[in-house]
């Protein structure tokens, strides 16, 4: 039925409806009937809460009252998302129309690109001057434009437009899977991508033990020189071509003898070497680190190879830190390359030491031969000592073992501080102080 034919047929039920209702007052019932619909709480009706509407089409949904109003009844409707709009904007009920179905109708935008839904809901507002319904709501009526399209990698952009579906980062014309963002390539076309087959060239060995994977005619390369058994003319790079060998012999002969097949021997042609573990063009047999690239020779046997070694003749020593000559083990100082020697063991080397064979002195400033720590003047290579602890040293204290005297100018043996005539050797004592000493005083 189209949308005209269903509002056509909702207006012929009103009038069957308004005619039972003219009737109504013929039946005895009818006056008890009116009664209690009197009783009966107004209300807005909506015939649907919910309306599914294909994106770019339209649907309808009926408001109905209960009771005619007192006045003008505007119930005004709003959608809260532009995309989906309502017509007419309000509709209108009066004491002469209240008992007509009235509709909005819904209209959705589109089809658009994203592939989502077009979701919104539409409230409801009642104004005019009707008081009957006073207080009355109406339900929210949702809205669902339904998008056909699909956007597999949901990146805003349906499958029909997008170039990489999955968003695998391969656009879906090289895309061997393009809705599977695991998978890209099937190289074998048995329908399984490469990601997850475990033979992706189909050749019926597991890439695991294929050296070409990807290449259903080969799976081989016996001398490891990048082309296939079946293509290659030397399988096993012994510089004779596979025609010239006998047959079965090429992948078997052993020319040294040592017991191993040529194919196999990192050193065909030395019977005592059949394998470089290291690839440092020693064998294991002859190398002293068969695993280390950097060492084959260890000649004092301390464990470290001669390359590294800086003492490759003396099994005592393998470093010299500081580069002085002198192996850290021997080295009293192996980050100075100015000492390695600390005789008296006082923490200073025995070429900065003044006193190497002296644990209490190293240093002697002022050059007298007496160490600083001793030295009562180590500035001054005058002296050394000051018995009395006068700060005069000795050798210039005529008094060195008076720390009140160090001075005798007159050298009568009377020191100046306690001389009364420093100056006159004759006299030192003024006892009554008359400026005459005792000796010239009568």
């Amino acid at each position: 039925m189209s949308k005209m034919n269903g509002k056509t047929a909702r207006t012929l039920l009103m009038v069957t409806v308004m005619v039972a209702s003219a009737l109504m007052p013929l039946v005895p019932e009818a006056s008890e009937l009116r009664e209690e619909a009197k009783t009966m709480r107004t209300a807005v009706s909506t015939d649907v809460t919910a309306l599914s509407i294909d994106e770019g089409g339209w649907d309808w949904y009926e408001v109905t009252l209960d009771e005619a109003p007192d006045g003008v009844l505007v119930i005004t409707a709003s959608s809260d998302n532009t995309g989906v709009t309502v017509e007419p904007a309000y509709l209108k009920f009066t004491k002469v129309n209240w008992d007509e179905i009235q509709y909005f109708d819904v209209y959705v935008e589109g089809p658009d690109d994203d592939g989502a839904d077009t979701t919104a809901t539409i409230s409801h507002s009642i104004s005019g001057t009707d008081t009957v319904f006073a207080g009355v709501s109406i339900a929210d009526v949702t809205i669902t434009g339904v998008d056909y399209d699909t956007d597999t990698d949901a990146d805003g952009l349906h499958d029909g437009i997008d170039d990489d579906d999955d968003n695998d980062q391969t656009d879906d014309a090289n895309d061997a899977f393009p809705l599977d963002d695991t998978e890209d390539t099937d190289t074998d076309g048995d329908g399984t991508g490469d990601n997850a087959d475990t033979d992706d060239d189909g050749d019926g060995v597991d890439d695991a033990s294929d050296a070409f994977p990807l290449d259903d005619t080969e799976d081989t390369d016996t001398d490891g020189d990048g082309t296939g058994d079946n293509a290659d003319t030397d399988d096993d790079g012994d510089g004779v071509d596979d025609a010239n060998e006998d047959a079965g012999c090429e992948l078997v002969q052993d020319c040294d003898g040592d017991g191993t097949t040529d194919d196999a021997d990192d050193f065909p042609s030395d019977a005592n070497e059949t394998t470089d573990t290291d690839g440092d063009g020693v064998g294991d047999n002859s190398d002293a680190f068969p695993s280390d690239g950097t060492e084959d020779t260890d000649t004092d046997g301390d464990g470290t190879g001669d390359n590294a070694d800086d003492f490759p003749n003396d099994a005592n020593e393998t470093t010299d830190t500081d580069g002085d000559g002198v192996g850290d083990n021997a080295d009293d100082f192996d980050n100075d390359a100015s000492e390695d020697t600390d005789t008296d063991g006082d923490g200073t080397g025995d070429n900065s030491d003044a006193f190497p064979a002296d644990d209490t002195e190293d240093t002697d400033t002022d050059g007298d031969g007496t160490g600083d720590n001793a030295d009562d003047f180590p500035s001054d290579a005058n002296e050394t000592t000051d018995t009395d602890g006068d700060g005069v040293g000795d050798n210039a204290d005529d008094f060195d073992n008076d720390d009140t005297e160090d001075t005798d100018t007159d050298g009568d043996g009377t020191g100046d501080n306690s001389d009364a005539f420093p100056t006159d050797d004759t006299e030192d004592t003024d006892t009554d102080g008359d400026g005459t000493g005792d000796n010239a005083d009568t």
